[in-house]
């Protein structure tokens, strides 16, 4: 039969002790979250002509907060965030602006209908 030994307890740590441990590792992780919510502040401008044999995908290496995109014509564009199901249009000089307040925009999709083209100015923000 085993019997816990009185030296066990000494070789334990005191509770107020273990609380403060892993209330520090708390704070370091909420720290680092918080450290990625705060935008960058570096703004990236492009600009694009999408026809129909020549869609613009953006596969950004690093998410975005926002972006600022303005069809400067001749036709409509249409676009595409995140792969998602919503799709927004955009008539000639007409600009649409996004911000998800979150590094959440990784993949934008510019295309234009058949026999049609369209120059895109866009602004990305980090």
């Amino acid at each position: 039969m085993l019997r816990a030994s009185s030296n066990n307890r000494r070789d334990r740590l005191p509770p107020d002790v273990l609380i403060v441990t892993l209330l520090d590792e708390i704070a370091g992780r909420l720290a680092d979250l918080y450290e990625s919510l705060i935008p960058e502040g570096v703004v990236t401008p492009l600009t694009w002509e999408v026809r129909e044999d020549n869609p613009w995908e953006l596969i950004l290496p690093k998410p975005c907060f926002s972006f600022i995109a303005y069809n400067t014509g001749p036709n409509p564009v249409y676009l595409i965030i995140n792969k998602s199901d919503r799709e927004y249009e955009l008539d000639v000089d007409e600009a649409i602006s996004i911000d998800m307040h979150a590094p959440k925009i990784f993949q934008l999709y510019f295309y234009v209908k058949p026999n049609m083209r369209a120059f895109v100015k866009l602004l990305l923000a980090r």
